[in-house]
């Protein structure tokens, strides 16, 4: 089991800038036609993993494909961690492990589970050989599922 160095509420020089990304993937999602009603967790879940399958397919605009390919992870992954969030009350932190891994992640109220949520974002958008199975993975978190599933804290689901 890895251990845990470091747990903490994003501070507000962070959330400004994840802010500022998130909202620009919603302008890309805006300009190729995908719904971005922020207030409809499922819906923007489903944008997002067809946002990532038209990435992946080159179907999107030029606007699109040329985004920064880390600014675009962090962006969809704010939009995918609100989803996240908001249908299942999980929380969102940053996590460092005492081997030096770091990052902001979703975790569920219990502290068992969490999502690495822009490196799992970045590996769907520009790993070919990663399946895209967001849509999967958000629906498997209801803590009804997950509970029939043992872990010893902070267990990634990425």
């Amino acid at each position: 089991m890895r251990v845990i160095k470091l747990s903490r509420k994003p501070n507000a020089e962070e959330i400004k800038e994840l802010e500022q990304m998130s909202s620009k993937c919603l302008t890309l999602f805006r300009e190729n036609n995908l719904p971005t009603d922020t207030g409809d967790a499922k819906e923007l879940a489903k944008s997002v993993r067809r946002f990532i399958d038209m990435y992946r397919e080159n179907e999107l605009s030029v606007a699109a494909q040329d985004f920064d390919k880390v600014n675009l992870a962090y962006g969809t992954g704010e939009l995918y961690a609100k989803a996240i969030v908001d249908t299942y009350n999980w929380e969102y932190e940053f996590l460092e492990f005492e081997d030096g891994f770091a990052g902001f992640a979703v975790v569920s109220p219990d502290k068992l589970w969490c999502i690495y949520i822009h490196h799992y974002l970045h590996n769907l958008l520009h790993d070919q050989e990663k399946s895209n199975n967001s849509l999967l993975n958000y629906n498997m978190l209801d803590p009804q599922v997950l509970q029939k599933y043992k872990s010893e804290g902070y267990t990634s689901l990425s």
